[in-house]
């Protein structure tokens, strides 16, 4: 999901089961563009789904057996009954809010990547700390859309997931990957024994 769109998300939109994936209705994202930019003099702005028609109806993102977890837990800690994620003063948690910042910081701090090759490899040196403190959380939602990719999820349903169009995905992500020459030929194999019986065009 976009920052914006986790900032909006209600305790409603979520399905949490006990085990296994849960789901995230999006209907749209929370931004904070400032008072004198809203029609309510409010500086936050609850918007539609990006590219989307405000009565278009929501996106459903999968949510990870550990993400579950991990929010049934803060849920239980925080018992909210609106918004998942709040500040201090009980405002929408955006990217730009002061506590965000700090948590943000903190995470990274305690962060220590391991740089890969394009084989799978580790190689010999880690990520600078100025290469890491220029994270930002929206390089998150990069680095899912890439793990969906190699992880041979269909382009659409990835797309779908993210809430853009194939075209974007394509075109922005298929070019982080190299070296994929074998894992494609085995893929093909495995097709071709399984429906063809060998027989190739």
């Amino acid at each position: 999901m976009r920052p914006s769109e986790v900032s909006n998300l209600n305790l409603c939109h979520l399905d949490l089961p006990s085990t296994g994936w849960g789901t995230a209705k999006v209907w749209g994202g929370t931004v904070a563009p400032g008072a004198q930019w809203t029609d309510t003099g409010s500086r936050f702005d609850d918007g539609a789904q990006k590219w989307r028609d405000r009565d278009a109806p929501p996106r459903s993102v999968p949510l990870a057996p550990e993400l579950v977890a991990i929010l049934r837990d803060y849920i239980q800690i925080e018992q909210r009954d609106t918004r998942v994620f709040l500040n201090e003063r009980g405002h929408p948690l955006t990217t730009d809010n002061a506590a965000f910042r700090r948590s943000w910081q903190r995470a990274r701090a305690s962060l220590h990547p391991i740089v890969w090759d394009n084989d799978g490899s580790v190689l010999p040196r880690r990520m600078q700390a100025d290469q890491l403190f220029a994270v930002v959380p929206y390089d998150l939602r990069h680095t899912a859309a890439t793990i969906m990719i190699a992880a041979g999820i269909p382009v659409a349903e990835i797309a779908r997931r993210l809430g853009h169009s194939p075209d974007v995905l394509l075109r922005v992500y298929a070019g982080f990957f190299q070296g994929d020459e074998h894992r494609g030929n085995a893929a093909m194999d495995e097709y071709y024994a399984e429906h063809h019986k060998g027989v190739r065009a």
